[in-house]
């Protein structure tokens, strides 16, 4: 399991040992996967609810069984919790998540009696929790079943007020779209699908008021994701060497390069590929890839569906317009060897996982490795 690290400022010493003990609570859950550690933390008549679907248990003799047979066996290998806030009281601890995890496994603590689907699940999670004599009392757990219900294809969320990993991604990113579906209701699901995208025709081309400057590159957002409701974005690239990306993966966003000018070498995985202008390229979401701009300019069209990664391009660029000085790296790879450059941070947060160099070495490597920091 993967988490995010938590921080908290200006605590007392009696709310820092009720995070210390939360956070020995979900390590002993999650990385350990130690049932009897896990209760080690709670009070001997505690109990657990897991409000969407009534799962847990109460006192130790009926945790000690939901833990080391239902939950803790029963949780995905790639499982990650994105910490979003925590509030602490005297004694009580509120924690704002986001729960990523493949649908690779059974998972009756929360999808009881559904076989897996193998589908990616993003939610929104709440943690209550309350404690008595240093330790945990309760746990309150609620998620938006229906989000995870959609994402998995068990509902339809073009007939029913529901919808799918919207719901974690516009937790992350606010300036999402809001009100969809009051505007879908009472439509048509064919309307509905209308309205998704402009109903206003345009053109966009690049220009010094479209155009960011991203450590060197520039990028212009010839079709954005307020544009299309995010289903998808379609960007040009124009970049030269020495001013690629480090190599990375999308959580959630498959992306196709079709090449106009130059010549890139796109590493995918294990995979080499020549890319010469007229060449489209499609990159699945999870793949390992990177790019070596082989020419002395390139230019590339990438549509990105559904929209996301690439918002993370606006806070890492500067304009065009108006001669902005960039304030920090002038590359990819300076920003990389800056250790107070917000680039990983900032990806992290769109869901793109940049590879450290062990990484590389196992799952592209034929990609050179990047200079020791």
């Amino acid at each position: 399991m993967a988490t995010a690290a938590n921080t908290q400022q200006s605590l007392t010493p009696a709310q820092q040992a009720l995070s210390d003990i939360w956070d020995e609570h979900v390590r002993d859950e999650f990385a350990t996967k130690d049932a009897t550690g896990t209760l080690n933390t709670m009070v001997p008549d505690a109990y657990v609810n897991h409000i969407p679907v009534l799962t847990g248990g109460v006192g130790r003799e009926q945790l000690q069984e939901f833990y080391s047979k239902h939950f803790i066996p029963n949780m995905p290998a790639d499982t990650e919790i994105v910490p979003i806030s925590r509030t602490i009281g005297s004694e009580r601890l509120v924690d704002e998540l986001i729960v990523r995890f493949t649908h690779d496994i059974e998972m009756d603590w929360m999808l009881p009696g559904v076989a897996p689907t193998g589908k990616r699940v993003e939610c929104a999670t709440v943690a209550v929790i309350t404690f008595r004599d240093g330790k945990l009392f309760s746990e309150h757990i609620y998620w938006d079943q229906a989000s995870v219900l959609v994402q998995l294809g068990l509902l339809d969320p073009v007939t029913l007020p529901v919808a799918g990993v919207e719901t974690a991604r516009k937790l992350i990113d606010p300036t999402l779209p809001s009100n969809q579906l009051i505007e879908r209701s009472g439509t048509s699901a064919r309307e509905y699908e209308r309205i998704q995208s402009s109903s206003v025709a345009f053109k966009r081309r690049p220009s010094p008021e479209t155009t960011l400057d991203v450590f060197g590159v520039d990028v212009t957002f010839l079709v954005d994701k307020a544009d299309t409701g995010g289903r998808f974005s379609v960007l040009e690239y124009v970049s030269k060497p020495g001013h690629e990306p480090p190599p990375h993966w999308h959580e959630h966003e498959d992306e196709v390069f079709y090449v106009v000018e130059g010549h890139l070498e796109m590493h995918c995985g294990e995979q080499v590929l020549q890319v010469e202008a007229g060449d489209c390229v499609f990159l699945p979401k999870r793949m390992p890839h990177g790019f070596i701009v082989r020419s002395p300019r390139m230019r590339a069209i990438c549509v990105i569906q559904p929209s996301g990664a690439e918002q993370a391009l606006k806070l890492l660029g500067v304009p065009k317009s108006g001669g902005q000085p960039r304030p920090t790296a002038s590359t990819y790879a300076s920003a990389m060897l800056d250790p107070d450059n917000p680039l990983d941070d900032v990806a992290a947060r769109f869901g793109v996982h940049t590879l450290s160099r062990d990484e590389i070495a196992v799952s592209m490597p034929q990609f050179p490795l990047p200079p020791l920091p």
